[in-house]
């Protein structure tokens, strides 16, 4: 069965000719914002851990491509992106983080890419209020996060994402959306507190 946020994306994609000398003909890709692709729906009962494991899988594919990342970053002695990397990899790890996104999946038999919108987009508003300008700085992280979980999840998304780059790279892309500074970059990265504790938003889940 094809899985309905597919065949959206792939009605996104038209058939051309030429209609003029050196003019070459392609497939033509509309380029959205992979976010707004992203529909809640629920799942069967007896799918809900499938669910879960897709984003667990999405979670150690994306902290492995991370740490490949950072290998590369590292020859080339591009120290803010080391450090935004690590600060990456960090939320990612981040038990809160990933809890509250499985609890979601769980709780509410919903898509795997839906709960992760849905929690990441709550996390950035309670960013979004804080004073200290540092902290502040975690929205672009999770923006950043949120966007390349769903990639992960929607493989399709990715191969467009490369197009729009011209590239295959991923840590070429790594900047993409990212607006943090490197004294931002570097205070996040050697923070250790859980996301839930540093906002004020640790409890039961």
């Amino acid at each position: 069965m094809t899985d309905p946020l597919e065949e959206k994306i792939s009605r996104h994609s038209l058939k051309g000719i030429a209609v003029s000398p050196g003019i070459a003909i392609a497939t033509v890709f509309i380029l959205q914002d992979s976010l707004l692709l992203v529909e809640r729906r629920n799942v069967h009962q007896g799918n809900v851990e499938k669910e879960v494991s897709r984003f667990t899988r999405a979670i150690r594919e994306l902290i492995d491509e991370l740490r490949n990342d950072s290998f590369e970053v590292s020859k080339s002695a591009r120290k803010q992106e080391a450090e935004i990397i690590l600060a990456h990899i960090a939320i990612l790890k981040d038990p809160y983080f990933v809890g509250r996104i499985v609890q979601d999946i769980r709780k509410n038999e919903v898509n795997a890419e839906s709960a992760v919108v849905k929690q990441v987009d709550e996390f950035r508003k309670v960013v979004a209020a804080i004073v200290d300008p540092h902290l502040r700085d975690y929205g672009g992280d999770l923006l950043d996060i949120e966007r390349r979980l769903i990639e992960k999840l929607i493989p399709r998304l990715q191969q467009l994402r490369n197009l729009e780059t011209g590239t295959g790279s991923h840590w070429s892309r790594l900047l993409w959306g990212s607006h943090r500074q490197k004294k931002s970059a570097s205070s996040l990265a050697c923070n250790r507190d859980s996301l839930g504790i540093r906002f004020g938003l640790a409890g039961p889940l």
